[in-house]
This record gives structure tokens, sequence and C-alpha cells, in this order.
């Protein structure tokens, strides 16, 4: 018997609220109709806020908060969240200007968005500088690594709700985490801690400088060489990232399946 999946009409609505929060136009201005005495944002910003707000559960974990911040107490939280709403408004205001169809140069646009958010992240006094990998590189407190990956993810997720211009779909950057340098490995360079002049062949976690503390010369090679190893050239870049990002992970996952699955079998038979 074959067995595949085929979705429901209802798994988009039922996927989009459980991993986004974001539910249909028709239904969020009827669950808004009644909250006449508040300020109410269009839908457009609902949306986009959500997908900012999902991207940032990408890399939260890279940050490290002052003691004020930390913790999980609805105090903390608040003040944790009032921190961030800055970083969260320039992302929002920028990605409505480039739905809008509002920027010339994509590029441009994506650097002085990640600019902007080093700026603010420093400017807030919230973060403290994590001890960098690289004796040449000054410590932050919020790396380019960083930036690129809000604003990458959240522009992959705009994409996929179909949200962004065609003119800017052959532009768009790939979101570099771990899964994506492990795949391009060794074709691509990446920094290496203290400098080695070892350039790894495979990923190795106590070679490599992590993506979320790479500076936006690292970066932008990466990217460079991204656009070299998408062989498919008519193949848009997130179409492209999309498959070698899941086959990485599911490599992973799939992996603790079969040795969960054994080890059930073996116990299974004494």
């Amino acid at each position: 018997m074959d067995f595949n999946i085929s979705l429901k009409d209802e798994a988009k609505d039922f996927f989009l609220y459980s991993y986004f929060g974001i539910v249909s136009k028709d239904m969020y201005n009827e669950l808004c109709r009644d909250e006449k005495e508040r300020n109410i944002p269009s839908y457009e910003d609902f949306v986009i806020t959500k997908c900012i707000d999902r991207a940032y559960l990408d890399f939260n974990r890279t940050l490290l908060f002052k003691e004020e911040y930390k913790g999980d107490t609805k105090k903390k939280k608040n003040k944790r969240k009032k921190a961030l709403s800055h970083l969260k408004d320039t992302i929002r205001i920028s990605i409505v200007d480039l739905i809008d169809n509002k920027i010339d140069d994509y590029n441009k646009w994506h650097n002085q968005l990640c600019q902007a958010l080093l700026e603010e992240a420093e400017k807030g006094n919230f973060l403290i500088e994590k001890e960098k990998e690289m004796p040449t590189q000054k410590s932050k407190v919020f790396y380019y690594g960083q930036a690129q990956k809000w604003v990458n993810m959240t522009i992959k997720y705009v994409w996929l709700l179909g949200l962004i211009p065609e003119r800017f779909e052959k532009e768009l950057h790939i979101p570099v985490d771990r899964y994506l340098i492990e795949a391009l490995l060794p074709n691509c360079a990446v920094p290496t801690k203290n400098d080695s002049e070892i350039k790894p062949t495979a990923f190795q976690a106590d070679k490599i400088v992590p993506w979320s503390e790479w500076n936006k010369i690292n970066y932008n090679d990466f990217q460079s060489c991204c656009k070299q190893s998408n062989k498919e050239k008519n193949k848009l870049p997130l179409v492209w990232e999309n498959r070698i990002w899941i086959e990485t992970a599911a490599k992973y996952s799939l992996e603790e399946y079969f040795t969960e699955s054994n080890e059930m079998e073996t116990s299974d038979n004494p």
C-alpha cells in the first residue's frame, strides 16, 4: 500500500497558528471587531510581527542578557520584552518597506537593517559581551551573525507566506546556521577559532567560530559561496537552501529515531 501524505485544507490554518500564532485575515478582523477601545494593528503588521517573533526563537539562545533581564517571572519577561521591542520595530518597519516595494537595492537594505540592529542592541544596554572566539575580533554584545539570523529567518517566513515581491526573490539571503555550514563544508571557507590555519573539511565545533559570532566579512564571504554552490542557477536561493537545510537536519533526527527504535527492539527481546 502506498503511504503518501496529502495535506487537508485545514492543515494550512492549523500549522500557521501552531507554528506562528497566525490566523486568517477574516478571523483576525472578526476577533478584533469588539476591541474598539484598543489601537489594533493592521493585519499586515500582525503577520510580520508573528514572523519576527518566531525568527527570534531561532537564535535567542545565543543572547546573553544582563541579570536583571534574565528569568521567567512576569516582571523579568516584561522587562526583556520592552528591551527587545525597539529591535523588533526596526525589523517590522523595514520589512513593510520591502513588501510595499519601497526599496531599490536589496543587499544595501539588508546590510543597513543588520547594522541598525547592532546599534540598537548596543544602545539598549541589556546584553552582556560574549567571550570572543577570534582574538582579532572585538567582543560585542550583539554580532552581525545574530542580526543576519533574525533578519534572514524573518524574511524566510515572510517569503514562505508569499508576501515577498517577486523581483526580490532571487536576491534573498540564505540564513546561516550550523546545518548549512555543515552541508557546505569544505567547499565554503568559515572562520576558525584562534585564527587557526587549519581549515576544517567537516563540521568541528571545537575549531569553527559559531555563526552567531561572525562579523560582516565572514557573513558576506559565506553568502558569496552559497551563491556559487547553488548549481541549479534557476532555483531560487531559499528553495535551494530549504532542501539542503531539511536534509542535513533530518539526518540527525532520523539517526536519533533509528537508535531509539533499535534500543526499544532490543529491550523487547531479552
